[in-house]
């Protein structure tokens, strides 16, 4: 075994050529000089060589505050501003993708001016995961490792998939379609218990037990990720019954929803393909949307976890009532400059809606306000504003007792 502290000294009796100190510590040792007589040569070729070329790498370990003053102030929070990820080929073609995407919005609008706002849709596949958790916290000056807690590790990689729709118009198109993940891609659980030492197994339908949202439509699959035969199932429970009797549609360019026999029975329907790579650009969810909509998610993840409350937010049930709730909140009257916002700044309509809210503004700029529910005295520091009826809610009076406008 070649010994790190060895090295140095049987290098140094080496380079002098101390033969009898040499030849006692290396006998028993051939790998450590062999290690020896790889260094020497490397010593030997750089001592005799006529010629240098130095390279010089420049890293963010380390920030010296005197040179770069408020760098760390400045930038900290970059990674929430959005940051375009692409392959280094794409990068190369960074100016085609802008073309390609320009060229897009432009035929768009065309084609926009035969239907009304309403009639113009945009709709998206989001991942969220199962419990959600924030990457930054306080922590301890020169603490090594920080440790963040959550429900369960393996809920924060696993996710399941929503499907909003907005329209130009600035309104969000109900129901919201919601695939859960499921262990064998079918939602029935099995019960097994002793009665009267005999063995009885029961296997419940879930979708019996379901928690009964208007507003959303649940599917399921065994890694809550759409499918082709899922995108049909959104076809009929959602786009052949909810949208309307014309409108056109644009989506991304996701193979499961590509072919155009998903769609042939959809009558006046037109749909444009959103070209790759060209999504957060030209998309309007991507732009805006879709964060807002975490966000919200997000808050009551990081309520339930900073104050120790009960719930698991993970659960099937809970994931269709959070969702369900964020729809709610997101279809407020309120929301609609900005929705209006995100086909603005996607280059499909060129009158700016003018100044709007986000989410933050209307739902969390809630200082220290109690909760104002009716007939209710829980004198409880209030965790939202509803975007709907403007009044301060804990979260028990708007999670747990499901505070839903219709």
């Amino acid at each position: 075994m070649i010994s790190p502290i060895r090295i140095p000294q049987l290098l140094v009796n080496q380079m002098t050529q101390d033969d009898d100190s040499h030849r006692c510590e290396t006998r028993s040792y051939s790998r450590e000089q062999e290690l020896i007589d790889s260094l020497l040569k490397m010593i030997n070729d750089v001592c005799n060589c006529t010629s240098y070329q130095i390279e010089s790498e420049t890293t963010l370990d380390y920030v010296d505050n005197e040179e770069f003053g408020d760098f760390e102030d400045d930038y900290t929070d970059s990674a929430d501003e959005g940051v375009d990820t692409v392959t280094r080929h794409h990068a190369e073609d960074i100016n085609a993708i802008i073309e390609l995407a320009d060229s897009f919005v432009r035929d768009a609008k065309r084609e926009m001016q035969n239907y009304a706002p309403g009639e113009v849709l945009n709709t998206d596949q989001v991942g969220l995961e199962l419990e959600l958790y924030s990457n930054r916290t306080l922590s301890y000056e020169g603490e090594k490792i920080t440790m963040a807690r959550v429900r369960s590790k393996n809920a924060t990689t696993h996710s399941y998939t929503i499907q909003p729709m907005i329209s130009a118009a600035g309104k969000m198109v109900s129901p919201l379609f919601l695939c859960s993940k499921e262990p064998k891609g079918k939602m029935s659980e099995s019960i097994i218990y002793h009665r009267y030492s005999t063995l009885i197994h029961i296997l419940i339908d879930i979708k019996k037990i379901l928690f009964p949202a208007s507003n959303i439509v649940v599917t399921c699959s065994s890694s809550g990720k759409l499918t082709t035969s899922l995108v049909e199932y959104w076809r009929d429970h959602v786009l052949r019954i909810w949208v309307p009797a014309q409108f056109l549609l644009l989506s991304d360019y996701w193979p499961g929803q590509r072919s155009a026999e998903i769609y042939s029975t959809v009558r006046g329907y037109k749909r444009l393909e959103i070209p790759a790579h060209t999504t957060s650009r030209i998309q309007p969810l991507d732009v805006l949307f879709n964060r807002q909509w975490k966000l919200i998610a997000r808050r009551m993840f990081d309520h339930v976890q900073l104050n120790d409350i009960v719930i698991n937010l993970s659960e099937r049930n809970n994931i269709i009532r959070v969702n369900s709730l964020i729809h709610n909140q997101l279809s407020s009257p309120l929301f609609v400059p900005m929705i209006k916002y995100s086909w603005f700044a996607s280059g499909y309509t060129d009158q700016h809606p003018g100044p709007f809210q986000t989410v933050n503004d209307i739902c969390f700029d809630i200082g220290n306000n109690f909760c104002q529910r009716l007939n209710c005295a829980c004198n409880l520091l209030s965790f939202i504003q509803c975007s709907c009826c403007r009044r301060f809610l804990c979260f028990e009076h708007f999670f747990e007792a499901y505070h839903f406008h219709s």
